[in-house]
């Protein structure tokens, strides 16, 4: 009788195991009047809590890498172990990536980002209410941006021309650990003619691809930290990882601290 006793038991824990709320991955579509297409979106979010309001947002640029980097697996991993607050993860899949990830109101000499502006305009303007309107979240604890690679030139872009309506902003590895440089003199630039001092806080993860002879001191991040210094912008975290091409930390473990950071405070 005891032996069937203990079988009901574990039954009935495994039973409330295999009921516990899970993360929540979805597919969506938008219409951009500022871009003239619709955009993908893979929307990941924990369990909803008592009070919508108690949600966090993140807009995610190279939202068509999420899946391969095993985004919901990491949301689902933090989330369980109780080290983050309710999240929603809204990844945008860009159409032109070439194009609509710069710096608004600049592009190099290949013209590349003429779009920047579009697209910060449909972050903004269009994503936003969406999403509110979507989760049914009339404010958002907070709201954060963040991206790798020229997506992450994207993102400190567009919330430091938008700083009323986020909170943090974070440059992210690649996601897929291919060590690829990015050139940051162009923000820097922005940036520094800008009279702008946001109250954003900011999240620079940076690899340094140690044999790379690309990177020097005018492009690097290093140069778009000390900027932001001297604006007296308050709030940066500045990672840097050491690497070269046959070592990288792995995306997971930067990702994951990332989103820790992006839970303090919230």
């Amino acid at each position: 009788m005891a032996k069937i006793s203990q079988l009901l038991i574990l039954a009935g824990i495994m039973f409330l195991a295999g009921c516990r709320p899970k993360i929540k991955e979805t597919k969506d579509k938008i219409y951009s009047r500022h871009l003239q297409k619709h955009i993908s979106l893979t929307v990941i979010s924990t369990p909803v809590p008592k009070n919508k309001n108690d949600f966090n947002l993140l807009l995610l640029n190279n939202g068509e890498e999420m899946q391969k980097a095993g985004i919901g697996s990491i949301l689902d991993s933090l989330y369980r172990k109780k080290v983050i607050k309710p999240l929603i993860i809204v990844g945008i899949d860009a159409f032109d990536p070439g194009q609509e990830y710069g710096v608004a109101g600049f592009t190099d000499g290949k013209n590349q980002g003429a779009l920047a502006s579009r697209y910060a305009d449909f972050i903004v303007n269009e994503l936003l209410p969406f999403v509110k309107k979507r989760s049914g979240v009339r404010s958002f604890r907070t709201v954060s941006i963040a991206g790798s690679g020229m997506a992450g030139i994207s993102a400190i872009d567009i919330a430091w021309d938008n700083w009323q309506k986020f909170d943090k902003v974070g440059f992210l590895p690649d996601f897929t650990n291919s060590n690829s440089n990015v050139d940051f003199s162009i923000l820097v630039e922005k940036i520094s003619k800008s009279r702008k001092k946001p109250k954003l806080r900011y999240w620079l993860n940076q690899m340094d691809d140690v044999k790379s002879s690309q990177r020097n001191d005018s492009t690097s991040m290093d140069r778009l930290v000390d900027t932001l210094k001297t604006k007296s912008v308050d709030g940066v975290t500045h990672v840097g990882e050491k690497g070269d091409k046959n070592f990288a930390i792995p995306f997971s473990d930067s990702f994951s601290q990332f989103l820790i950071w992006l839970n303090q405070g919230s």
